[in-house]
């Protein structure tokens, strides 16, 4: 049996000749990308060497330019570390300044045949030029750049045939959309993308699939190659490189067919974008405060043009704002040249620099109290474009409280060791439980301990007052999903011995092994255990038992490498006894 796109990838970087579902793999990583969130102080740990500086790219992102004293500073550390170590790849506020994803691209730093990991949750944008690319969690990120490999579990992978040709009005995030809604999570999979379609399709069209992916808990999203790949890549660098094709007898988990002139535009509503899609004409008529155009999922050329044309000869709603963002100074430039920034500007639209801002809820198009936003950008969770509760995407986003202060919680966390086997009172949650609701973005300047007091905040208040050191959660499907903050380790410092869960998202699962947080699957968990039910848990050998009634059901046992790391205390105690970063302050 042949391999997929993924599975060849993993494969050649692990120096096997195949690799197949369910195998843990150490690969060798091409590129690793730091973007300015790693540098914040309560997250950042010194390095003192890099494996090869030549393959990390440095780009400020996330808040640029900074609002405010703490961001300053975290760009400051950020130059700090390019300047130690020489790196030549560095995109500081300025000329070449943009979103991580889009520079990617406009550079060709992601090259066919490769591997490349950042600590962004939609680094699988990268997938579009046939690279395996993925968001990791930041310990990973370092560890990759200074040890020069990283692991990941190989999953099934889904093929998707696209085919036909997209109608004015509708576009890929659409077609994304459609696939969200019908098909739900893709926790523990690979998604591969090819088809007859590729012929009618752009570079930035297909990236916002690839982008999108990561709202489906993919691992890895790919795409086949094509000459209009090869020429984006070749018109960019010099570099050689070798394209990776599937194998004609690969076996698929899924094999599905999409037409894309069948699709009709859509939204999703919050807070979700997990079957969660509608047409267009469920949400006429709704209220909006502001609507946005940009991020890395749609923030290109294209999109301004598109933005433009709606708005050509109009005027915004003196009500409302209208937000765009470029995803790169070069997508600014070349939409001012084209007249399309004077088109928006003369529409009432603001058109802001190139940044993460709006999107990750920090500046320039931050929501008020029960405001609704309109959003191209990339999620639609509580919280996430306005206060400690907001939502966005191709869909709606609303910000329904204001923000306390989480310093005024005293009671001091705890931090369990790892117990291989207990008994321990559940604690319930429901599938699609994201870390923006485990952990507020807004959290990113507090020390640890008081983001553990912002657990769960926005959707069960009090419950961090309620939970006692050694209790466990119980979820659904798809628990994690989102970005990479570390709210694994917010559940560990509140005293939570471990989750289980029906799946997991592959990224906060990451960050579980990293900050020694024990995680586990567990088919069938979720519908035998009740809130305030008590579990026997044997972590090592996977046995999960209700205690009142005897059943016990088999989860899947971590690798005995994964359990190891979890029992040296994660990443960071690993690289300090080797001395490659400094203890913590």
């Amino acid at each position: 049996m042949g391999m997929t796109l993924t599975e060849k990838i993993l494969a050649r970087k692990t120096g096997q000749p195949k690799v197949s579902p369910g195998d843990l793999v150490t690969v060798g990583v091409d590129t690793v990308v730091f973007v300015d969130t790693m540098f914040v102080p309560t997250r950042w740990r010194k390095i003192k060497r890099l494996d090869h500086p030549e393959r990390v790219i440095v780009v400020l992102d996330h808040r640029a330019p900074v609002p405010d004293r703490q961001g300053a500073a975290t760009h400051q550390t950020a130059r700090a570390f390019v300047a130690q170590f020489g790196i030549q790849r560095f995109h500081d506020i300025g000329y070449d300044q943009g979103i991580s994803h889009q520079l990617v691209a406009e550079h060709a730093y992601a090259l066919p045949g490769t591997l490349l990991v950042c600590s962004d949750s939609h680094t699988g944008s990268a997938g579009v030029f046939n690279c395996l690319a993925r968001g990791v969690g930041i310990p990973d990120v370092v560890y990759a750049a200074t040890q020069g490999e990283t692991w990941f579990i190989v999953g099934e992978t889904i093929r998707c045939e696209l085919e036909g040709k997209l109608f004015n009005a509708v576009t890929m995030k659409d077609a994304f959309l459609q696939i969200a809604g019908k098909y739900g999570d893709h926790t523990n999979a690979n998604v591969e993308y090819g088809g007859t379609a590729l012929a009618y399709l752009s570079i930035s069209a297909r990236k916002t699939l690839t982008t999108m992916s990561t709202e489906l808990s993919a691992d890895f999203s790919i795409f086949d190659p094509d000459e209009i790949m090869m020429e984006w890549i070749r018109a960019r660098t010099n570099a050689e490189f070798e394209c990776v094709y599937p194998d004609a007898d690969a076996s698929y988990k899924e094999l599905r067919r999409a037409d894309l002139g069948d699709l009709q535009p859509l939204v999703a509503f919050p807070d979700s974008v997990i079957e969660n899609s509608q047409l267009v004409a469920a949400a006429a008529g709704t209220p909006i405060d502001q609507a946005f155009v940009g991020s890395c999922a749609n923030g290109t050329l294209e999109d301004l043009a598109l933005a433009a044309e709606v708005v050509r000869g109009r005027r915004v709603n003196p009500r409302m704002r209208f937000i765009v963002t470029p995803a790169s100074q070069s997508v600014y430039r070349a939409a001012s040249e084209a007249g399309i920034i004077t088109t928006l500007v003369n529409a009432g639209a603001v058109v802001t620099n190139s940044t993460c801002g709006a999107c990750g809820g920090t500046h320039m198009g931050v929501l008020g109290v029960n405001e609704t936003c309109i959003t191209a950008s990339t999620r639609n969770f509580k919280g996430r474009m306005g206060g400690r509760r907001c939502t966005d995407l191709h869909g709606f986003s609303r910000d329904r409280c204001g923000v306390g202060d989480p310093r005024r919680h005293h009671r001091s966390a705890r931090v369990p060791s790892i117990n291989m086997k207990f008994e321990a009172r559940v604690w319930k949650f429901p599938e699609n439980i994201n870390t923006d609701l485990i952990l507020s973005s807004g959290s990113i300047y507090l020390t640890p301990s008081e983001q553990a007091r912002l657990v769960f905040r926005a959707n069960r208040p009090g419950w961090v007052d309620e939970v006692r050191p050694g209790d466990i959660i119980i979820a659904g499907r798809n628990f994690g999903m989102g970005s990479s903050r570390p709210a694994s380790r917010s559940l560990k410092l509140l005293g939570i011995s471990c989750v289980i869960a029906e799946s997991i998202n592959g990224l906060f699962f990451r960050n579980c092994v990293n900050y020694a947080f024990p995680a586990m699957e567990c088919p069938g968990v979720s519908a035998l255990f009740a809130e305030g039910n008590v579990a026997q848990v044997d972590f090592g050998g996977g046995a999960v038992r209700k205690l009142t009634s005897g059943k016990t059901l088999q989860a899947k046992v971590l690798p005995a490498k994964l359990l190891d790391l979890l029992q040296a205390g994660g990443i960071y105690p690993l690289l300090e006894r080797q001395g490659i970063i400094e203890p913590q302050a």
